[in-house]
């Protein structure tokens, strides 16, 4: 049952952890590797895009 946690997630919930790991991504590229901040953008744009389509998926309503 704890393996799908995010089966039950809430639509605020799947974008709120879309904003986290945007950010989280941001962060890793701005400050660990000294990315451009608008290739930095991009990536992390992709990255909330990636993470947006793999938990809406598997969202239940």
């Amino acid at each position: 049952m704890w393996a799908r946690w995010w089966a039950h997630l809430a639509l605020i919930d799947v974008l709120m952890l879309t904003g986290i790991a945007a950010g989280a991504v941001w962060l890793a590229c701005t400050h660990l590797t000294a990315m451009h901040p608008p290739a930095a953008l991009l990536v992390s744009a992709l990255a909330a895009v990636a993470t947006l389509s793999v938990l809406a998926q598997r969202r239940q309503p």
